[in-house]
Parts: structure tokens; sequence; C-alpha cells
């Protein structure tokens, strides 16, 4: 969950906040919601899950980011042709797009200039990010502009829905695990559609029609950089929240639910509702962001591994898909018992609780070092708060002292407030920061292009396709990796808003000749 908020002479009256744990809604001021992160199979698909070698899609359901609900599909193995497939085994030296989004749009507005200035400047966005990633096929977004003044007149005064801006997620997660890189393991993650298919497979898979779904408030006051009007301290910049948003979509997301009010988180858990009957039956694994969330001091807990916590919760939770009703428990009735149960399951989905709640600054995404790549991602707090969990801003940020940093783009406030122009505070930034350690490129500081690398996608730093095996599928040739070198863990003690680690020299002129191509056109970008 995110949470997005203004300081200074506008305090703390710019929100963003979702209902679901993978969505993310703006808002200028809302109340918090703590509902449950749900993935349900309905009764057609609930049988094709006898085996669990089929490879299993997650899809949101309605492509509404603010659902709690996603249906479970099952794709066919590969010699199937009951699906429509595509072959996502990318070309040898592919070549990074300009404008790899493509957004399909449906305004409500009765003022459609509205929507084509949102448009204009979501794809304005989408190449400052192309100046950052290295993507190598098409991002699909959908895009809805709605107005609740259109809708209802009565409404049009509204401040409070007025106050909601806007919410972006991913779409769909595919189950795989990384075959080369820092990071090999037989351990199956989360992936987003949009990084899956920035990477090697060996795989014919059906994707879902879109990547990311967003919805974006036309009623909301927002400046266009794609207009003519100036920017004043009544607006927020548009460009801002759409870099924020697309970045969540990406899959800057945890898969880490919180349910009511227990005093516990736990993966996001599977329902099958057949006749009317909801009943547990699994759980999505926890996203690849959630793999190197680390807590930033372990003592009294049972580890300090995130993704330890999370695999000793799940050998408690059902295993497999497709029950049936009656032989797996209600979720009422799964959440009241595993609350009173005693035990290592128990204790971990406490320490979860704990990690992310002792403290501020307490949990940590600490990477290790990626010894093909020329830029180390460094460690980076996570916003967390002390004693509190708060759907809305918890874990899926980076720390609010990051606001004044090359990071900035990614923490839960808005820090300079309304009327900020993000190319001014990007310009800003980067005149004091050392090329190219610790600078922004297309929006992205070091630190947050380091995360977004080390889940998988390809950088002007690192511009190799990682490869990724789809679970139910065969693996990829793993990519050969440089002569004696091995992953590195970083220390924890030394988390900044800067790289840290070593870095190294790709192999090959044609590499050195791309990067610095590369390089120039983000700075480019940036200077647009």
């Amino acid at each position: 969950m995110g949470m997005l908020e203004t300081t200074g002479t506008q305090t703390r009256s710019l929100r963003w906040s979702w209902p679901s744990l993978f969505s993310a809604l703006l808002f200028l001021s809302a109340p918090q919601s703590s509902l449950a992160n749900i993935v349900r199979i309905d009764s057609d698909e609930a049988a094709r899950f006898s085996s669990l070698s089929a490879i299993r899609r997650y899809d949101r359901m309605n492509n509404d980011p603010t659902s709690n609900n996603f249906l479970l599909q099952s794709i066919e193995p590969l010699s199937s042709s009951s699906y429509s497939a595509k072959l996502t085994t990318q070309a040898a030296n592919p070549v990074p797009l300009a404008q790899p989004f493509v957004f399909k749009s449906t305004c409500q507005a009765t003022n459609t200039t509205v929507c084509s200035l949102a448009l204009r400047t979501l794809e304005t966005a989408g190449r400052k990010l192309a100046g950052a990633l290295n993507i190598y096929t098409n991002i699909s977004v959908s895009v809805n502009l709605y107005s609740n003044c259109a809708v209802d007149a009565t409404k049009c005064n509204d401040v409070s829905l007025q106050n909601i801006l806007g919410a972006a997620t991913p779409a769909t997660f595919f189950e795989g695990r990384p075959v080369d890189g820092p990071q090999v393991t037989d351990t199956y993650y989360a992936y987003p559609q949009a990084l899956v298919k920035q990477m090697r497979i060996s795989a014919s898979l059906a994707y879902s029609e879109f990547d990311i779904v967003a919805n974006f408030n036309m009623d909301s006051p927002f400046y266009y950089s794609a207009g003519s009007t100036p920017i004043n301290s009544s607006l927020v910049d548009f460009e801002w929240v759409a870099l924020h948003e697309l970045t969540h979509g990406l899959g800057l997301d945890s898969m880490i639910a919180r349910y009511d009010s227990y005093p516990f988180l736990l993966p996001t858990l599977t329902l099958s509702t057949i006749n009317n009957v909801s009943s547990v039956t699994g759980y999505i694994p926890l996203s690849i962001f959630d793999r190197d969330i680390e807590i930033a001091n372990p003592t009294s807990f049972t580890t300090r591994y995130w993704r330890e916590l999370g695999a000793t919760v799940a050998t408690y939770l059902p295993a497999g898909v497709g029950g049936t009703a009656g032989t797996s428990p209600s979720l009422t009735s799964f959440l009241a018992t595993f609350n009173a149960s005693a035990g290592a399951a128990r204790t971990a989905a406490g320490d979860l609780m704990r990690g992310a709640t002792f403290s501020s600054r307490a949990l940590l995404y600490n990477p290790p070092i990626d010894n093909d790549a020329n830029l180390q991602p460094g460690s980076l707090f996570l916003q967390t708060y002390a004693g509190e969990y708060r759907d809305g801003s918890s874990i899926a940020h980076v720390d609010q002292s990051y606001q004044d940093s090359v990071n900035f783009i990614m923490t839960p406030t808005i820090g300079p407030g309304r009327g900020a122009l993000l190319s001014n505070y990007i310009a800003q930034r980067n005149a004091s920061a050392s090329y190219p350690s610790n600078c922004i490129f297309g929006g992205y500081g070091t630190g947050i292009l380091g995360m977004l690398q080390n889940m998988g996608y390809a950088t002007p730093f690192q511009p190799l396709q990682r490869g990724l095996q789809i679970k139910g599928a065969t693996a990829p040739t793993p990519l050969p990796r440089k002569a004696s070198q091995t992953p590195t863990p970083k220390s924890t003690s030394a988390a900044t808003g800067s790289s840290s680690g070593s870095t190294h020299t790709l192999v090959g002129d044609q590499i050195i000749h791309a990067l610095i191509a590369t390089f120039l056109a983000s700075i480019a970008l940036l200077l647009v």
C-alpha cells in the first residue's frame, strides 16, 4: 500500500493511498483503509488446478486498480494451443524503445481537453522513464480518466471526491524465478507482467491485455506539463504523480497483506468461491520486490530476511489451489484460527508486523552487489512508522528522509508540496549530484533505478536481459557470468540515498558505446 502527501505551506494536504495492497490511490485528504487483498478463483477455473504444473496468471478483476479481487487463470502447458500465445524469447541484441508505454484510455470528463492534456503528460512521463530503463517490449496501460462531476452534477463541488487523485497498479502477475544475475534461486516470486515481458523466457504465454491499470480523477486540481497554464500553489504536477504511479505499476509493490486489524501480516491469500462459499485455498508468493527487504535491526527477530519470514508463514497456509467448498476454511475462521495458533508460522507473521512497525526506518531494501552492472543500487530504508502500520504508506515507498535526495520520486510525501514543478525539482537535485553514481535519470535517482534493475529490469548500467523461468515452463539458458566473480552481500549498516558498493566495467566496446549513447539520451530527456 502507499500514501503520498505534501508538506510545507500545504501541510500534509496531498495524500495517496490504495485500499488493496497492489494499487495506489492518490488523495489530497482521505482516511486510510485496511481492506484485505484477496485472490479469487471462480468455479470454472478451480478444476484446472488439480496439477500444480500449470502456469499461473493472476489477473486483477475488471481492470480495476482499486479492486481487492484477482482471478487466478490457468495457462495451459506449452504444448497446448487452446490459448492465443505470444512467444516472448527476445532477439539477441534488442533495441530499447524510446516510448514503450502504450496508453489506452477512456474519458468521462465533460471537458475532454483535460483528458487530452493528461494523456500527453502521461506520454511525457513514459518517455522520461524510457530514459532510465531499457524497455524492449511495449508496456500496455489501461487509463480511466474519470469524472464524478460528469456522472453526477451534485458531486461537482464534493472536495472529498476531488481529493482522490488516481490509482495505478500491476494488472497481472506470473510466478517466476531468476536463472541468472546476482540471485539465482529455486524460489519462485510474483513477477508483474510488465517485467516478465522484458526478460528472457522460454515460454509461449497468453498475456492479459494490460500490464498496468490506472485511474486518474479529472476533477482534481492538476497542472499538466503538456498544457499552457503555468503551475501555481493550488495545483499538483500531474507528471510527478504519473511517474510515481507508473513505478508502482512496474512492480515496486509488496505482496504482503494486512487482514483486518489482526496483529500480523501474511502473504496474499487465494480464495476459491464455489456454490457461494469462499474458502482459503492458498497464497501468492512474495513479490520480486519483497525478496530483498530486510529488518534493519534484527535483534529479537527470528530472521532479518523478509523472504524467510514469508516462507515460514507459508508453511501454515493451505498447499495448492482449487479447493472445494467445505474442505478449506473460510477466510474468517482461517484468520481467527491462525491468530490463536502457536508455532513458527504465527511467530513469523507477527515478526512481519513487528518488523514493519517497531520504528521509523525499520525496513531496508538491501540487494546484493551485481557484478554484471556498472551501477550498484545501494541500500535504501523503506517507509515505516513506530508502533503503527499504515496501509497507505508502509513498505512500498522509500523513507521520507529521501525527499531532498535524488530518490525523492518514491517517498510517501511530495516534500515541497503543491506548486512544485517536477522538472525544476529534478534539475535542482542534479545540480548538486555527482555523475553518474548519484544523479537522476528520467525521474529516477540511482537508488530507485537500482531497485528496478535488481528486480530484473535492464538499465543503461546493466543492459543485459535477465533470464526468468516461469513456473510450469522450461528455463531459458542463463547468461554467462564474468569469470571469477560471485554475488557479494552488502552490509546493512550504511543505507544512504546514493549508490554504494563496487562498480564494474562491462566487457566489449559495443556495450560501452551503447551505454554512452543511452546516458546522453537520458540527459537529453531531462532537458526536454
